[in-house]
C-alpha cells in the first residue's frame, strides 16, 4: 500500500533497479567473453546498486562498441609488424616474424584483459562496500518515553530516540489502546536540539490500561523503518 511519497521512490528505484540488471544480463550473455562469475557478479551488483550498478558496468566491464576490438587487434599487429621488418631488414613477413606478431599481440591482450578485468573488480568491490554501508545505515530505535512494558501516568507526548536523525514530515506514531481504538495524537516533531528525537503529542487524556505505539521514521538517508512497543497507564 503507497502510504508516504517515499513509497513512490522505492517503486520507482526497484523497477529501475530490475531494468538496469535485465540489460546487464542481456549485454553480458550476449557476447562478453567475460568470465562467467564476473558476469553473475556483475549482475548481483547491479541488482543491489539499480542504476549506480548500470554505470559501474557501463564504466568498468561492457564490451567495445562492434569492431573496436578487432581494430585494435589490427592496429596492434601492424605496428609490431613495422617494428619487425625496421630491424630484422626485410621487406616482406615470413613466417617467423608472423608467429612473433601473433605471439605479442596475445600477451599484450592477455595482459590488458588482465588489467581491465582486475580494475573492474576493484572498482565493483570498493562501490559494493560503500553503497553496504549506505543501505544498511538504517535507522534504529534507541529508547522512548514512555519506556516499552513500563506503566506510568497518562503521557502529554511520547518522545523516540534513534540512532540517527529522522525526518519529522515523513515520520510518526499511531496510539492505540487495547480494544485497537486510535488514540488522537499530534503532527510529530524532531526536537531542534537534537533530531534523532521525534516528538509526538498526546491530545487527549489516557485512561488506564495498555497501550500500543506503532513507529515509523525515515531518516535522512532516505531508509524508512518501523515497528511497535507497548506500555500501560495507571491511575
Amino acid at each position: 500500500m503507497i502510504a508516504l511519497p517515499y513509497d513512490y521512490f522505492l517503486i520507482g528505484w526497484f523497477v529501475l533497479a530490475v531494468a538496469s540488471t535485465a540489460y546487464v544480463a542481456f549485454d553480458q550473455f550476449r557476447g562478453n567473453p567475460e568470465l562467467a562469475v564476473m558476469k553473475w557478479g556483475f549482475m548481483l551488483v547491479t541488482l543491489y546498486m539499480g542504476p549506480l550498478g548500470l554505470l559501474l558496468y557501463v564504466l568498468a566491464d561492457k564490451e567495445p562498441r562492434p569492431g573496436e576490438r578487432m581494430a585494435r587487434a589490427l592496429s596492434y599487429s601492424a605496428s609490431y609488424g613495422q617494428q619487425q621488418r625496421r630491424t630484422d631488414g626485410w621487406g616482406r613477413s615470413n613466417a617467423c616474424s608472423r608467429r612473433a606478431v601473433i605471439s605479442n599481440l596475445t600477451t599484450k591482450c592477455q595482459k590488458e584483459n588482465r588489467m581491465w578485468n582486475t580494475s573492474a573488480a576493484t572498482f565493483a568491490f570498493i562501490a559494493a562496500i560503500i553503497c553496504g554501508n549506505v543501505a544498511y545505515a538504517h535507522p534504529e530505535l534507541q529508547s522512548a518515553e514512555p519506556a516499552a512494558g513500563v506503566a506510568t501516568a497518562s503521557p502529554k507526548r511520547i518522545t523516540i530516540r534513534f540512532n540517527e536523525t529522522v525526518i519529522a514530515e515523513f515520520s510518526g506514531v499511531e496510539l492505540r489502546d487495547q480494544s485497537g481504538k486510535a488514540i488522537a495524537t499530534g503532527k510529530s516533531e524532531a526536537d531542534p536540539a537534537n533530531k534523532k528525537l521525534l516528538v509526538v503529542p498526546v491530545k487527549e487524556q489516557l485512561a488506564p490500561g495498555d497501550y500500543k505505539v506503532e513507529w515509523h521514521a525515515v531518516s535522512d538517508d532516505t531508509h524508512r523503518v518501523k515497528g511497535s512497543y507497548s506500555f500501560s497507564v495507571t491511575r
